[in-house]
């Protein structure tokens, strides 16, 4: 079993990466539910969360009270299992994710300041406000992690170029 768990701040493009890692991993999904855990799945790659919506799906739609549920389902055999965004990105789902496989990719999505300034204004004209204090707490427990987790892989996702590079990487390593 391979498993890529994909964390950033706000509008690094978590949610958008693993939309396009979907694509390329799969024309069609099919939704499941174990418990608390909606899930995408087609015969090979498993992929945790909900990615019905345009905005904010994935993991941040799952209850938090998700991860022990995603904890047992990582016991059952699975080729490939992907997650992204902070509801499973912490130091107790990336422990039991080492537990269930040493085939394990973690990578924290970064960006520019100037790229930061005008996602989070985009996201302002849809009415999507996050405080600055939460965004820093995410970059504090994301730099706690890397502490933890030393192989957490930084990756710049500033623009489509960046994220198809880092979409061409995660995909190699899944199929090899």
């Amino acid at each position: 079993m391979k498993i890529v768990g994909i964390c950033g701040e706000p509008s690094t493009g978590k949610t958008s990466l693993m939309r396009k890692l979907m694509a390329e991993l799969s024309v069609e999904w099919v939704h499941d539910r174990f418990k608390t855990l909606d899930y995408l799945h087609n015969e090979k790659h498993v992929v945790l969360g909900k990615y019905a919506g345009e905005y904010f799906d994935g993991t941040d739609s799952l209850s938090m009270a998700v991860i022990n549920d995603a904890e047992e389902f990582l016991l059952q055999p699975r080729e490939v299992i992907l997650f992204e965004g902070d509801r499973l990105f912490c130091q107790r789902f990336l422990q039991a994710c080492l537990r269930a496989t040493k085939m394990c990719r973690f990578v924290q999505l970064t960006y520019s300041s100037d790229t930061f300034l005008v996602r989070r204004e985009d996201r302002a004209m849809r009415g999507i406000k996050q405080a600055d204090s939460f965004i820093k707490g995410r970059r504090t427990k994301y730099g706690n992690l890397r502490k933890d987790f030393p192989f957490i892989e930084v990756m710049s996702n500033d623009n489509l170029t960046d994220q198809q590079a880092i979409v061409k990487n995660l995909i190699d390593w899944i199929q090899a």
